[in-house]
């Protein structure tokens, strides 16, 4: 157990005890809901640098801008699989805005006739960041919507799009006890806050393990993202016809609940440092974990979506075409890798010791016939790695 920390200043930590002291302890994913999405005061949706130098962690698209292009290819392999008419691309949590904005120039460069018919929408529950995106998206308003949840969105045929969403979902904490299953508690310890064992706050933690034929031993603890698995109901509702694309880390369920991750894969990033403690720093720290993306391909598949492939960044990339993008930059830049920036950025990408295997992608259909996408032609892992139930 985390000790509890003696100073957790600062209005949001003081809201949260107010509604401990009102309630009782709360379970780990209210606290970190609390954290991340208080209205204002929360991670994601008070006004702070987040993403890039000057925030608290970097994504791919911080990197180099022929991730945007490539999943914009990829995008347009998936509206060629399409009925004709409207195609809609609904991206969640879309950050400063510079996948879209890279997508839709991509779109726009090399299929004027799809771009015709594109809407790109954006859900986001961050004031600051909408504001941004549409700063980066001044130049596409005719193509642009946000919507503040998903419930909002109309039934779409397009494409659901997410890059690191799921792993910043609120997800329960677990610990297995000698009698059985406990959920980590959120309580008050003097200025600070501790926590504490109870039984679990929701039937569906028990039963996601039994699903998956996973017997965890005693003392281990990890994360259930319950989220995320209604995250994927509630977007298989919204798509009538097409695909949901996830980028995240994270891992099949047999390598996410091996033996030897007994403390689970939680995380804090602040000013690109990490620690694993989330009592400090209240609303200005991200939070974060991996993604079990076992549990949520079954969601999908319960509520509609099949698996079309899942594989790893790098080898998406590859079957994107990365490589020839590196031969023209290398070319360009006089042959020596080491002499190009450009060059070594795509490289990042792919580095198998970081991004490039860390980084997942899913893809799921709903009513479209199977292959035909080469984002997952080349496969790190076979789907019965994504849905066996065989931990190792």
């Amino acid at each position: 157990m985390t000790d509890p920390v003696p100073q957790a200043q600062g209005e949001l930590a003081e809201r949260i005890r107010a509604e401990i002291r009102a309630h009782g302890p709360m379970p780990f994913a209210t606290f970190m809901a609390r954290a991340l999405y208080t209205p204002d005061l929360g991670y994601y949706t008070g006004p702070r640098e987040k993403i890039g130098t000057g925030g608290d962690f970097f994504t791919s698209l911080d990197v180099h801008p022929a991730f945007g292009q490539l999943i914009g290819a990829q995008l347009i392999e998936m509206a060629d699989r399409l009925p004709d008419g409207p195609f809609t691309v609904v991206e969640m949590g879309a950050g400063k805005g510079l996948l879209a904005h890279d997508v839709l120039r991509t779109v726009q460069a090399a299929r004027p006739d799809l771009f015709a018919r594109l809407t790109y929408a954006i859900v986001d529950v961050s004031p600051d960041l909408i504001a941004r995106q549409k700063q980066v998206l001044a130049g596409f308003a005719a193509h642009t919507r946000w919507y503040a949840d998903l419930e909002q969105v109309p039934r779409v045929t397009g494409v659901f799009l997410s890059n690191e969403l799921l792993d910043s979902l609120p997800h329960h904490q677990v610990v297995m006890t000698a009698d059985g299953l406990r959920e980590v508690f959120v309580e008050v310890r003097g200025d600070g806050f501790g926590e504490v064992l109870r039984e679990p706050s929701d039937v569906r933690l028990n039963r996601v393990f039994e699903r998956l034929g996973i017997t965890l031993p005693e003392g281990y603890r990890t994360e259930v993202n319950l989220a995320a698995e209604e995250w994927a109901r509630q977007v298989s509702e919204r798509l009538s016809i097409g695909y949901v694309l996830t980028i995240d880390y994270g891992y099949p369920a047999d390598v996410y609940y091996r033996s030897d991750r007994r403390t689970g894969t939680f995380l804090c990033y602040h000013r690109h440092k990490v620690s694993e403690d989330p009592y400090s720093r209240v609303g200005e720290q991200d939070m974060t974990a991996h993604v079990d993306f076992s549990s949520v391909a079954r969601a999908g598949e319960d509520a509609g979506l099949e698996v079309e492939g899942f594989t790893d960044q790098a080898h998406f990339l590859v079957g994107m075409g990365i490589t020839r993008l590196m031969e023209r930059v290398l070319a360009r830049d006089g042959g020596d890798p080491e002499n190009s920036a450009e060059f070594q950025a795509m490289r990042k990408l792919m580095d198998p010791h970081g991004m490039g295997k860390a980084f997942k992608v899913l893809v799921q259909r709903k009513q479209v016939p199977a292959g035909g996408l080469s984002g997952v032609r080349f496969k790190a892992f076979d789907v019965s790695d994504l849905l066996g139930t065989t931990p190792r």
